[in-house]
């Protein structure tokens, strides 16, 4: 069950690819959070310790993206948005909303997770956090399949220099 945040060995790929990435953390840190909620065979050190990394995730990595998509993927989509369809422009307007919709539901998950992490034990908490991390899945799984479907492909069509200076943005927030 481990999985680290942060720099891999793997080789660079390109914008595209590092949102990728940004995206399986995203589903992997809410499944984490809901098999830990969910599995009463785990231990107490097990669940602390899930919970731990689900809380730094959610409190460092996932404002991160979002800060990614707001302030540097999200502006220059529509600065070259004649280019693009209705169907972009719409995606654009749907991931901005829908990062507000998913604010209370995060904040959600890490009063739960913090619940479970000072009481692994106990059932009520880790049934808390099993019901809000699907109910998060669930709505980032339309939200990401939306954005990998439309926006991503709507990157790729940026000039080779503007996608460099977003993924250099990017590089810079981790700083």
């Amino acid at each position: 069950m481990l999985t680290s945040i942060g720099r891999t060995s793997k080789p660079a790929g390109d914008l595209v690819d590092h949102l990728s990435e940004c995206h399986e953390r995203i589903r992997t840190f809410v499944r984490i959070a809901e098999t830990t909620g969910r599995r009463a065979d785990l231990d107490d050190a097990s669940v602390v310790d899930a919970c731990s990394r689900c809380e730094r995730y959610f409190t460092i990595a996932l404002p991160l993206h979002v800060a990614d998509e707001e302030k540097s993927i999200l502006p220059r989509l529509l600065d070259a948005a004649a280019g693009f369809s209705p169907e972009v422009h719409q995606a654009l307007r749907t991931m901005e909303r829908e990062h507000a919709e998913h604010e209370p539901l995060v904040r959600a998950l890490l009063e739960h997770l913090a619940l479970v992490q000072a009481a692994p034990a106990h059932q009520e908490h880790r049934a808390a956090l099993a019901r809000t991390a699907a109910e998060l899945r669930a709505a980032f799984g339309e939200h990401l399949s939306l954005e990998e479907r439309v926006v991503f492909p709507a990157i790729r069509r940026l000039e080779p220099a503007v996608q460099e200076r977003i993924h250099e943005e990017m590089r810079e927030r981790r700083r």
